[in-house]
């Protein structure tokens, strides 16, 4: 469909509620299956039943991503895929390393992202996600670590450029001024600290 830039199996039907599908989409590495598809000349969307994206490594590359039930939305002019998560499902990323409440952007450059991405004992909250295979960046973002129970704050800076590896289990950050503030709630101290690095495994 779409001058082959994606491909749809099993039922196509065509009525006064448009052109719509039952099966699955598939676009790029991903697959979407969808009870109703509604197809029109410049965009597919969808409530996804479920959706699926293989991890890919090279020039471009793409993390494992999937989530049970969401949205998309197709629009193959720009070669973008847009998939939001539903309220009670989260996207689950890098392989079950984390969970991602927001929305994925899909496109033959690569994985982008926003929202909020929870992982180990750590929260990260931003509007420009840029993911590979095994980690993300942003340019951008809120951090927190919190205590072993997840019941305080134990570090939080905001405003920082942000670089997590899950395979090296390395965090880098980087204050996007002269310096930025970092607070430690629960002993409660304060520096400012123009970059630091995070080491997952110790905390």
């Amino acid at each position: 469909i779409y001058n082959a830039k994606g491909v749809f199996s099993d039922t196509i039907h065509l009525s006064n509620k448009g052109l719509r599908g039952s099966g699955t989409l598939k676009y790029l590495s991903s697959e979407t299956v969808s009870n109703d598809f509604l197809f029109t000349p410049d965009s597919t969307s969808a409530k996804v039943r479920n959706y699926q994206l293989a991890k890919v490594a090279g020039q471009v590359e793409f993390p494992e991503a999937m989530v049970k039930e969401g949205s998309i939305k197709w629009l193959p002019a720009s070669n973008v895929m847009t998939v939001n998560n539903s309220k009670k499902e989260k996207f689950n990323l890098f392989g079950n390393k984390a969970l991602l409440d927001g929305s994925l952007l899909l496109s033959p450059s690569g994985l982008k992202g926003k929202g909020l991405l929870a992982f180990d004992n750590a929260e990260v909250r931003s509007n420009t996600y840029n993911f590979k295979t095994d980690a993300f960046t942003s340019d951008t973002a809120d951090f927190k670590l919190l205590t072993p129970d997840k019941k305080e704050e134990a570090l939080r800076v905001h405003v920082f450029k942000t670089a997590i590896d899950f395979a090296s289990r390395q965090g880098h950050f980087t204050a996007t001024g002269a310096g930025a503030l970092m607070e430690f709630p629960v002993i409660k101290y304060n520096c400012v600290v123009d970059e630091f690095d995070w080491l997952m495994d110790k905390n």
